[in-house]
């Protein structure tokens, strides 16, 4: 009897099992308790089935908590994807928990994520649905000074576009007092220039309060002298830029107006600093930059009070780096790359702040110090070693006075940190848990009466055992190092080769195991153009003589032929099968490499660079061309074993009729075609391809198709996203049009989508060989839903 009462229970508890009550549930609730949950776990919920996919999507509040997660740019990440892939399923606005965070960053996203949800997500086509809403717009009912305070705080881009809202925003922006220019923003130099010339016109300024002018590399002379000389005549106050230190001899009168302006208080500096600063009245200065050394860059600065010094680098040949002003009372060094001394001579200063930087100190005629902090993250060579202890002897040296001093040392039980006050004539050591915030007291030590160094180095040394002992238990169970050699050598070839080189200091067996990687990633994040050419000289001569697979070779903005030349010749000698590189100008002998099969050519950066002859390239089957200017040439005709051709963000130049022609393409796809000349509507294109089975088109103008000779055709898909001008009644008619005469000689293909992207909601078009009707259906993106709109007749055979 017992039996049969136990396997009765468990055929109860099986049955139980197998009806999963929580998911039968309505989505409204799920939603609901999703949203009592912290926004890590209900995002983690997505894994549990494919109905729960997306419900972490609709819920309306989100809790974060700094604390789940391992580090403060790991939680911003965080913050930013939950937020570009939350569903905007409603008009009304969600809600937001921040826990034990305080950065301004965050509160940034938080506010350009609330102000696009508010006004860009709205359907233009849902009238009246707006109209219902424009009682309650409570953003618009604010006092005008207050919404130009909010759109000072924005970049000017997007205030501008602030118009189209309605017409009482129609001049709002003229009235901002903060102009935020920025050229990454824009796909063109032209756009950006002009972009600039118009707000300047049009801004209704007294006073300005804050300009940030960021051109990169290319600095115009007359755009450069109009923003400065509007700054400076608008009593600027406070500027951030990328110019400072590199003016031209052109611009030197400029420099000069800004050296004397009376009322600019505040200085933001990125790029690279040569010359002295002489600014009169300059009381806050942020560099961000290079830095010459030995050099007295801030003694002409009479009324510096605040310096901060974030990620900058000295000059490698300087073995010091001085650091003057007779005002300054705030110094900050963050993330500072130098490796020699640092001369601080400030009679008034009261506060000195010190993070990630190891450069030694030599404090002078501060008599003022009030407070010193200090936080470093050492690394296990520094750790393993006396002389990081003697570095940080020098390091503090000459801060005895200070009245009160703490050093943080970031390890991986925890942090540690010891605080030294000359009130309690004690030092304090205590170990900070990271997870739960709570200090634990370690040890103290009496003070007679100044700051012991040798004690100081006696506290860092038993840090430093402990976090010894702390890794050598974890080296037992590396689960990574015990994978197999070609798993290992598969997942660094995933990598970036900087980061895969740098895998050799993890221990004996990983010294060598990047020198088995069959791809390369070449990819130029270093500072110069001269440190990446050394960095790949040597992965060449140290690589195992293997086969080489595929080599990704990007440079940024910079020309090195001879680098090209190594890489090229390199490729060649390993019989490389997959190339993809930014680069045009090639050695010849690539493009008649036979073991070539895939070549990834963009994006351009040199706008008059001559397309390469690819008719040597005997195996080629891939090519994809990224931002490629294309003249009046066949290109792809003598490509003979071509099958998939990709041309993305191209642009036809000074032609009429473009051709593409390929005897065996078999896939093509033709994304953001753009022309060059943008008057010229009669620019078209002609495709013969006798074996072209998938036409792919992506864009928002629609392409203006010729001919197209493929009777093989199959399928074409057509994803068009119609852009914002296109709203008066006579554009809407032209855009159709446009699209009636794309699609014209595509009656013969056995399958064609078309669909647009609007806002709120994509019209698909189906039409197909095997039910002969053409189906119209609107997908709401919010809920996901399909609906059939109504049957047509559209391609009709000739």
């Amino acid at each position: 009897m017992e039996g049969q009462e136990h396997s009765s229970k468990r055929v109860k508890i099986n049955d139980e099992m197998g009806m999963d009550r929580l998911s039968n549930l309505p989505d409204s609730v799920i939603h609901h308790i999703l949203s009592r949950m912290d926004a890590k776990d209900a995002v983690q919920t997505c894994v549990l089935s494919k109905k729960w996919k997306f419900h972490w999507t609709h819920i309306n509040c989100y809790s974060f908590d700094c604390l789940t997660s391992a580090s403060v740019v790991d939680f911003e990440d965080f913050v930013i994807n939950v937020l570009n892939n939350r569903r905007p399923f409603s008009l009304s606005r969600p809600k937001f928990c921040l826990k034990g965070v305080t950065m301004a960053s965050l509160v940034k996203i938080f506010y350009h994520y609330a102000m696009s949800y508010r006004f860009e997500e709205i359907d233009v086509r849902k009238k009246a649905q707006i109209s219902d809403h424009m009682a309650i717009d409570r953003l618009s009912s604010l006092p005008n000074p207050v919404i130009y305070h909010i759109l000072s705080l924005m970049d000017t881009k997007y205030a501008v576009q602030t118009c189209v809202l309605s017409k009482n925003w129609r001049n709002h922006w003229t009235n901002i007092h903060n102009l935020n220019f920025d050229h990454s923003s824009f796909s063109r130099w032209v756009g950006f220039r002009d972009f600039v010339f118009n707000v300047l016109q049009r801004c209704k300024l007294i006073n300005l309060g804050k300009l940030k002018f960021i051109c990169g590399k290319s600095i115009r002379v007359k755009l450069v002298r109009t923003v400065f000389q509007y700054a400076i005549s608008h009593r600027l106050e406070e500027l951030e830029t990328d110019l400072i230190g590199s003016f031209p001899p052109s611009l030197s009168d400029c420099q000069a107006s800004l050296f004397e302006c009376q009322t600019l208080k505040s200085l933001r500096i990125h790029h690279t600093v040569t010359d002295f600063f002489k600014f009169a009245a300059l009381k806050t200065l942020q560099i961000s930059a290079s830095l010459p050394g030995e050099s007295d860059l801030f003694s002409n600065c009479l009324n510096l009070e605040n310096l901060l010094l974030a990620k900058c680098s000295a000059s490698c040949n300087a073995s010091i780096f001085i650091i003057s002003a007779q005002r300054l009372v705030s110094l900050t060094i963050s993330d500072f790359r130098f490796y020699g001394k640092i001369m601080i001579t400030a009679p008034r200063l009261k506060f000195f702040n010190m993070k990630e930087s190891s450069c030694l100190l030599c404090i002078d005629k501060c008599l003022d110090l009030d407070e010193v902090n200090i936080l470093i993250s050492p690394s296990i060579y520094e750790q393993m070693t006396n002389w990081y202890t003697s570095k940080i002897r020098g390091m503090v040296e000459g801060l005895c006075n200070a009245k009160s001093i703490s050093v943080a040392l970031n390890l991986s039980k925890g942090k540690f940190i010891m605080y030294y006050s000359s009130v309690d004539a004690e030092a304090k050591v205590v170990k900070l848990n990271q997870d739960s915030g709570e200090e634990e007291l370690l040890f103290v030590f009496p003070m007679v009466s100044d700051l012991c160094l040798d004690q100081l180095a006696t506290i860092v040394e038993d840090m430093l055992a402990e976090k010894i002992a702390h890794m050598s238990n974890h080296m037992e169970i590396d689960r990574l190092s015990n994978l197999p050699d070609p798993i290992i050598h598969h997942i660094l070839s995933l990598m970036n080769t900087k980061y895969a080189v740098q895998t050799c200091v993890l221990s004996k067996k990983w010294r060598y195991h990047w020198t088995h990687i069959h791809s390369l990633n070449l990819k130029f994040i270093f500072k110069t153009i001269g440190d990446f050419g050394n960095f790949v000289l040597k992965v060449f001569h140290r690589r195992k003589r293997y086969p080489l697979s595929s080599i990704k070779f990007h440079l940024n903005d910079y020309k090195s032929p001879s680098l090209a030349k190594i890489v090229s010749d390199y490729a060649l000698s390993k019989s490389l099968e997959e190339f993809d590189t930014n680069l045009t100008v090639f050695p010849p002998s690539l493009y008649q490499c036979q073991n070539l099969r895939t070549l990834k050519l963009g994006p351009c950066s040199c706008m008059t660079s001559t397309f390469p002859d690819l008719s040597s390239l005997a195996s080629l089957t891939t090519l994809q061309l990224t931002d490629f200017a294309l003249h009046n040439c066949d290109y792809f005709s003598k490509c003979l074993v071509l099958e998939n051709l990709s041309l993305i963000d191209c642009r036809v130049k000074c032609v009429t009729i473009f051709k593409i022609s390929a005897p065996q393409l078999v896939i093509l796809t033709i994304s953001n075609w753009t022309r060059w000349d943008y008057m010229n509507w009669e620019q078209k294109i002609v495709i013969i391809s006798p074996r072209l089975k998938l036409f792919n088109i992506y864009g928002v103008n629609p392409l203006v198709l010729d001919r197209v000779d493929c009777p093989t055709l199959e399928k074409v898909d057509i994803q068009l996203s119609p852009p914002v001008s296109q709203k008066a009644d006579d554009k809407k008619q032209a855009y159709i049009l446009d699209m009636i005469r794309m699609v014209e000689g595509l009656y013969h293909v056995k399958s064609i989508t078309i669909s647009l992207n609007f806002s709120k909601e994509k019209f698909i078009l189906y039409h197909g060989d095997v039910d002969g009707d053409n189906k119209l259906v609107e997908l709401n993106k919010e809920t996901g839903v399909k609906q059939l709109i109504g049957l047509a007749t559209i391609f009709e055979e000739n």
